[in-house]
């Protein structure tokens, strides 16, 4: 609740991407790519003074290159800048009030590196390290810098059994904010940092060459710290389900690579159990 009034919708929205991509491939194949999005993100809208309104509109551009240092090793390098503007939202001074007559924006600034291992078809490893800065249109209350460190892995044991699995820490802290109003009920209004592990098992149960039905098995385990108490918790999820492609046949379409083996449409359904315990 917020001002004595339910706020049981507050995360419901609706949004629409737009997204265009340009990329350009050398015979080494190097490759440079840019990308565009539009994003209009329209929330649950409430009527409650002083309860803050997140919908928003942004114009995302992102600009890659990525180096095929050998057969096996690739090595890439992003930027992408963001701005975002609210649709009814105030700048905050120092202190976290509102300034009246201000609308919001936010401005992005994104940096990645990334490295693959790829050595054949059955394993790769990935490893991401990425920052990024987020400045506001006012005294820089809201300016916060969010970093992220991203291991993933996957081996294809046989032709039936496959094994991933990923670790990811991430910090996310404000630049000039000595406390958190907890009223906000903002999503990102605490300093938080953690780790987060998932490890997916799966294993084909139909051997005709197309992976149909499968069994798979999930694991989740997460840490995370935050300035509030209410948002440090250890979770521990456990997934186990059964997923089946339904497979439309495609003609054989040639690649730089050869024949692709993409399918044109896949319609995927998974049935799980899960159990989690949190503390």
């Amino acid at each position: 609740t917020f001002g004595g009034e339910s706020i049981v919708d507050r995360y419901d929205y609706k949004q629409l991407n737009l997204n265009a991509e340009l990329s350009y491939r050398t015979e080494a194949s190097h490759r440079l790519r840019a990308r565009y999005q539009r994003r209009d993100k329209d929330y649950q809208d409430y009527s409650i003074p002083g309860l803050s309104n997140f919908d928003y509109a942004h114009d995302r551009f992102r600009f890659d290159v990525r180096f095929r240092l050998a057969d096996e090793h690739s090595l890439s390098l992003e930027y992408g800048d963001t701005g975002r503007e609210y649709d009814d939202r105030r700048v905050e001074d120092l202190d976290g009030n509102e300034i009246p007559g201000t609308d919001l924006e936010y401005d992005y600034s994104e940096y990645a590196l990334s490295y693959l291992y790829r050595p054949n078809r059955d394993f790769y490893f990935n490893l991401e390290i990425s920052f990024s800065d987020r400045s506001d249109n006012g005294v820089g209350y809201n300016d916060s810098t969010y970093d992220r460190v991203y291991l993933s892995w996957r081996k294809k044991i046989n032709e039936t059994d496959e094994i991933r699995g990923s670790i990811t820490y991430s910090v996310f802290e404000y630049d000039t904010r000595t406390f958190s109003d907890s009223a906000l009920l903002e999503e990102d209004a605490f300093d938080n940092d953690g780790y987060l592990l998932k490890l997916d098992y799966k294993r084909r149960l139909q051997q005709n060459g197309e992976e149909n039905l499968a069994i798979v098995y999930e694991l989740q385990i997460d840490d995370i710290d935050s300035t509030d108490e209410r948002y440090r918790y250890d979770r521990f999820i456990i997934d186990v389900g059964l997923r089946y492609n339904l497979l439309y046949p495609e003609p054989r379409i040639p690649t730089l690579r050869g024949p692709s083996s993409k399918r044109f449409l896949v319609f995927r359904i998974f049935i799980s159990l899960r159990t989690s315990s949190s503390t």
